[in-house]
């Protein structure tokens, strides 16, 4: 036959199951605030561009960006509108370019 748990003894449990809950919680708040939609932009070089990984995009011609590299793959994962603007060799000045001449609805 179990003894029976002291007050004392049920507070630690408690306090955990509080704490989980309210973890939980936070999770469920912060899914909720990534709606289906949310724009992502994605500037960056090579390292994100992805030259080497299959699936190159066609456009524009001689970016050498990848339907599957890291901010394709992370937009999926996450449920984002993605706008991917990297690009192999790509530089500071060519990210302020693209940035400038951006249409005025993708910029924030």
């Amino acid at each position: 036959m179990p003894l029976p748990v002291s007050r004392a003894a049920s507070r630690p449990r408690r306090r955990t199951l509080w704490l989980f809950l309210a973890l939980v919680l936070g999770l469920l708040t912060l899914a909720a605030g990534c709606s289906t939609g949310t724009p992502y932009v994605s500037l960056g070089d090579s390292y994100v561009s992805g030259p080497l990984v299959p699936n190159q995009t066609p456009n524009p011609v001689g970016c050498l960006r990848s339907d599957h590299n890291y901010p394709h793959l992370s937009a999926g994962a996450l449920a984002l509108s993605l706008n991917d603007v990297s690009s192999a060799g790509g530089t500071d000045q060519l990210a302020a370019a693209i940035t400038a001449t951006a249409p005025r609805s993708t910029r924030s």
